[in-house]
């Protein structure tokens, strides 16, 4: 099927102000949930230790080796930083933009999947409060945007619109998969899809490296977005099925 198969509804500056105003109100209540974490330290570290026994079932508590091997390089530790801090909200922003304007048949559907993906991750916020990797230092594990770095979620001025406990599911892992997605399947250059591929993968090294989120936290984010696809492509899977599904013989008796 062609990308460009279903037609693009017509670009308009209204409609282009009515999404960027849904978008900044969805990340304004998703980096307002920090009142939903006022109270519940202890419920996060327990929920936090009940992963970490998960990963050991599984053999998947990988995390502070990985963090202990970076931190002997300055270059991997910088990188990671610089990956978690922009290639975030910028990329998404960026993406978002490129979409309407250039692939906008497939904007709607990305959006959906987004806010879909970002509600999920607002409900387990809501009842499942995981303190990160980096709020554990018995286990070894460095705050490195803190240490080596001008920007750190303790800082007070940011610590007032973000919620400390929202490392499950990760939505940096989610979010990057799902612009690595889009950028792999409508981009028309090596380049695009080349940048499709590695964003994820980047995005995971760094938000392990940076001591934010462990692998299960990823999982959780890719749930997430997978959710989200599901639910913002549902109408153009059914037709993927309908074009594909094989025509019953007609066999007379």
């Amino acid at each position: 099927m062609e990308q460009e198969a279903y037609e693009a509804p017509a670009l308009s500056l209204k409609r282009a102000i009515s999404e960027v105003l849904l978008i900044v109100g969805v990340m304004v209540l998703y980096y307002l949930t920090r009142g939903v974490a006022i109270g519940r330290d202890d419920d996060a570290v327990a929920d936090v230790h009940s992963l970490i026994a998960l990963e050991q079932r599984f053999g998947l508590f990988r995390e502070p080796a990985i963090q202990a091997w970076a931190l002997h390089s300055h270059l991997a530790i910088h990188l990671a930083d610089w990956v978690y801090t922009y290639l975030h909200l910028p990329v998404l922003v960026a993406f978002a933009v490129w979409l309407y304007w250039r692939r906008q048949a497939w904007y709607a559907p990305f959006r959906n999947a987004f806010l879909v993906s970002a509600a999920c991750a607002l409900i387990v916020y809501t009842i499942f409060p995981v303190a990160p990797p980096r709020l554990l230092p018995e286990y070894g594990f460095v705050d490195t945007l803190a240490v080596y770095s001008a920007i750190s979620y303790e800082m007070h001025t940011i610590r007032l619109f973000y919620n400390p406990y929202a490392a499950m599911p990760s939505l940096h892992v989610g979010w990057a998969l799902l612009v690595g997605i889009g950028l792999f399947w409508l981009g028309r250059n090596w380049l695009l899809r080349l940048a499709g591929v590695l964003l994820p993968l980047l995005m995971l090294c760094a938000v392990v490296i940076t001591g934010n989120h462990f692998f299960v936290d990823a999982l959780g984010g890719v749930f997430a977005v997978g959710v989200g696809f599901l639910v913002g492509f549902w109408t153009r899977l059914v037709d993927l099925w309908r074009a594909w599904r094989p025509v019953p013989s007609r066999t007379s008796y």
